[in-house]
């Protein structure tokens, strides 16, 4: 059986969508996985699957979307396959109308509530457009999962279909981050999109004056804003850029203290769970995270985290918390503990069960 993965992200840098494939793979399943690149785009060129990435004339935007969806319909129309996923509802459209045509399985993965992200909360004719694709598409899909249980109930209800939970864990490593030179500074980490509502100014503020140092493995929206802003702050701040998985494997776990904070009403960030949260948790370092309803709710099972309302006060005073061995070491040994749970060497079943069950119809 041959699934064809779509996503409009560069894979290179994609953890989930490259552990996913690597696991359908390892399940038997002969595996295409289908994304954009870029001019500086790293080369990308998995051993367990197939990966193909579509060049585009825009690199974001309106015409992006569009023009991407155009260039995604037709490669699908001429590539055999049994199944296609379409991840997050940019790529719907053309998962469903290939699809369709084929009369194949349309399987949808939605990262996120992709018309709650905070990009579209002013921009309201963006967002009736995405808006009337879910609406519209979502409830047509043969399979459907997501990452996290409060936006799979929401969905479930919101669209008539049954969504399943694939949370995105990293492999199983089980390190123990006890901090071996207490007296020196704190080595914090952002990973992800550098984004608005992020955390990120509100980080540095609760950052400045402190004995710490924050670097940041990632690109985004204000990027460029954010450095400048770094510049008036006394904090030593390294930008990275966007970091491949197996580097950022390595750098989180060099590093003291994950960062995982939202400062919007967006109800995408309201019901997420991110990656980052278990990357922080398997590299065995605390984390300073938003108290955002799946956090709790993870947080009461494993206690491996410092959760913050987005208040710069609140932020830095989690920071001095952590500076104490006591503090650190139990949410560290916590990370440990929880580690041997929080796994996609476990939750790769969810995943084989989804895709075993839209074979079996």
């Amino acid at each position: 059986m041959k699934i064809v993965l779509i996503a409009t992200t560069d894979l290179a840098f994609d953890q989930r969508l490259q552990r996913i494939s690597n696991s359908l793979a390892a399940a038997g399943f002969n595996v295409l996985l289908i994304g954009r690149i870029k001019p500086d785009s790293p080369d990308f060129s998995p051993n367990d699957f197939k990966a193909h990435r579509l060049k585009t004339w825009f690199w974001k935007g309106k015409l992006f979307y569009v023009e991407f969806n155009i260039r995604l319909f037709f490669y699908l129309l001429k590539t055999q396959f049994d199944v296609v996923t379409a991840n997050d509802a940019d790529t719907l459209l053309a998962g469903y109308f290939a699809a369709k045509l084929k009369g194949k399985k349309l399987a949808f993965d939605a990262h996120e509530y992709f018309s709650e992200v905070p990009e579209l909360l002013d921009r309201h004719g963006v967002k009736k457009i995405w808006q009337w694709v879910e609406n519209n598409f979502i409830p047509k899909v043969d399979v459907a999962y997501t990452p996290g249980p409060s936006l799979a109930k929401l969905f479930s209800q919101k669209y008539g279909i049954q969504f399943e939970v694939v949370r995105n864990m990293p492999w199983a490593s089980y390190q123990n981050a006890v901090r071996v030179n207490p007296g020196t500074p704190l080595k914090l980490i952002y990973s992800g999109a550098v984004n608005l509502g992020r955390g990120l100014y509100e980080l540095l503020e609760a950052a400045e004056g402190l004995p710490v140092s924050i670097t940041v493995a990632g690109s985004g929206d204000i990027i460029e804003e954010l450095k400048l802003y770094a510049e008036g702050k006394k904090v030593e701040v390294e930008f990275l850029g966007y970091v491949q998985p197996g580097q950022l494997t390595a750098l989180i776990a060099k590093s003291d203290v994950g960062i995982n904070l939202l400062t919007t009403d967006s109800l995408s960030y309201q019901y997420s769970l991110a990656n980052k949260f278990f990357d922080y948790v398997q590299a065995g370092i605390p984390q300073i995270c938003v108290n955002y309803p799946e956090y709790r709710t993870l947080n009461q099972e494993f206690e491996v985290a410092l959760l913050v309302q987005d208040d710069v006060a609140k932020i830095k005073e989690a920071i001095q918390k952590l500076m104490h061995a006591g503090v650190y070491e139990k949410l560290s040994q916590n990370c440990v503990n929880a580690a041997k749970v929080w796994n996609w060497n476990h939750e790769q079943h969810s995943l084989w069960s989804c895709y075993n069950n839209v074979f079996k119809d």
